[in-house]
């Protein structure tokens, strides 16, 4: 598998090969043909190259990144284990840049375009923004003094 190139697709393509690569990551195997193959940057790219344009393909960019995460969170991973340093940093940043657009008011008042954000990316790049930040920085477990644990 091979996507260096992915985001110069039409939309309409790009939208398809999600799909497929959504399916994919229900299995190890297929999660590490994408990692392996640049998937994962292929996919940032889409999402920082056609997010703003397109919030449906966006949405679906979410929802296979969130599938390529679930296997890699069930086994403990950080964000950079999972994403790699570069791409997990860029990842948390775009999301959190496209999670915030309905602080703009000129955003909110193109209702159509609101709409469809709210519909088809809002929820699904929320999840996965905080997927990602929990992934970047684990809660570790803090027992205190006379806390009531199992030591005391």
């Amino acid at each position: 598998m091979h996507l260096p190139h992915c985001s110069s697709f039409a939309a309409t393509a790009v939208f398809k090969v999600c799909g497929v690569l959504m399916n994919m990551m229900g299995d190890d195997e297929g999660r590490e043909v994408l990692r392996s193959a640049g998937g994962v940057r292929s996919l940032i790219d889409v999402l920082v190259e056609h997010g703003h344009a397109d919030w449906q393909l966006a949405g679906m960019v979410c929802k296979t990144l969130w599938n390529f995460s679930e296997g890699y969170i069930d086994q403990g991973a950080s964000l950079f284990d999972t994403f790699g340093e570069q791409e997990g940093e860029e990842l948390m940043a775009v999301l959190h840049e496209y999670a915030s657009m309905e602080d703009d008011p000129s955003f909110v008042a193109d209702a159509a375009r609101y709409q469809v954000w709210s519909e088809e990316f809002a929820d699904v790049g929320e999840h996965l923004l905080m997927r990602l930040q929990s992934m970047a920085s684990p809660l570790v477990a803090i027992h205190a003094p006379g806390g009531g644990g199992d030591n005391d």
